[in-house]
């Protein structure tokens, strides 16, 4: 008996259709090289914004839109994330950018996240080019910082007229000149002091599989498909085979003795 006829009908069904698990296998490798030859490298810049949070029993900046805190560091930072990561968020940074950039298009090359546990956002910016990269992750920190501060400012201002009023009455009431003059030097500083950018990582170029890693997953994944491909078909053609007619066995017939008297 041979090697091929001592194995298992099924695994014989399966190497009698090996065209059907080595094709897709090949068809998977090529594939595979094909995109790696045609990858281009990305890179990832990020922009660290730091989240320094009013306390929660703070008069002096009721009305305004300087960050407070929330009582817990990741929905302090979550709330303000959001905010970041939005249309207008991208409009604004689309201006900034200026040379084409258009809301859509910052949108999908920005991640704005929250550090776990912390009062940290980081901007993430990727693009085929490190410069690229490196220069979307700080405009967009920048244009949204100066967006947030027209409006802070604009608060401010209104806050500061309110206060005026106050301080021009005879007594002063309480810690009204105190406060006057807190919101004076924050308005004077020209920046929000709630939320201030604390780097910028230089764009660093993602890692990816290696050619042989990523030809070696194709074929592995071609073998299996080729595999259950062979498997089908091999289960097919046992279905659709008639069912070999079943022995019968017939009694064998008794015939009768001779007589010379003619009696059976």
């Amino acid at each position: 008996m041979t090697k091929h006829k001592a194995l298992p009908g099924g695994i014989r069904a399966i190497l009698r259709r090996w065209p059907l698990v080595i094709i897709p296998a090949l068809l998977a490798v090529g594939g595979s090289l094909w995109s790696a030859s045609h990858q281009t490298p990305t890179y990832t810049a990020t922009a660290k914004l730091v989240v320094i949070p009013l306390a929660q029993w703070d008069e002096t900046f009721i009305g305004t839109s300087l960050v407070r805190d929330a009582g817990d560091a990741k929905r302090t930072a979550a709330t303000l994330a959001a905010l970041l990561d939005s249309r207008r968020a991208a409009t604004v940074a689309a201006d900034y950018l200026g040379a084409n950039w258009t809301p859509e298009a910052v949108h999908a090359a920005i991640r704005v996240r929250v550090a776990e546990d912390t009062n940290v956002i980081t901007v993430v910016a990727q693009s085929a080019d490190r410069d690229r990269a490196t220069k979307v992750a700080e405009g967009f920190a920048n244009a949204t910082l100066a967006d947030r501060w027209q409006t802070i400012s604009r608060e401010l201002d209104t806050r500061i007229v309110a206060f005026e009023a106050i301080t021009n009455t005879e007594p002063i009431p309480g810690d009204a000149a105190a406060r006057l003059h807190t919101l004076k030097l924050v308005r004077a500083g020209g920046f929000d002091p709630t939320l201030r950018i604390d780097s910028t990582t230089p764009a660093v170029r993602d890692e990816r599989l290696s050619v042989w890693a990523s030809v070696g997953l194709a074929a592995a994944g071609g073998l299996f498909v080729g595999l259950l491909a062979a498997v089908g078909v091999a289960r097919l053609r046992r279905s659709r085979d008639p069912t070999p007619p079943a022995k019968t066995t017939h009694a064998p017939q008794l015939i009768p003795a001779y007589s010379p008297n003619g009696d059976a």
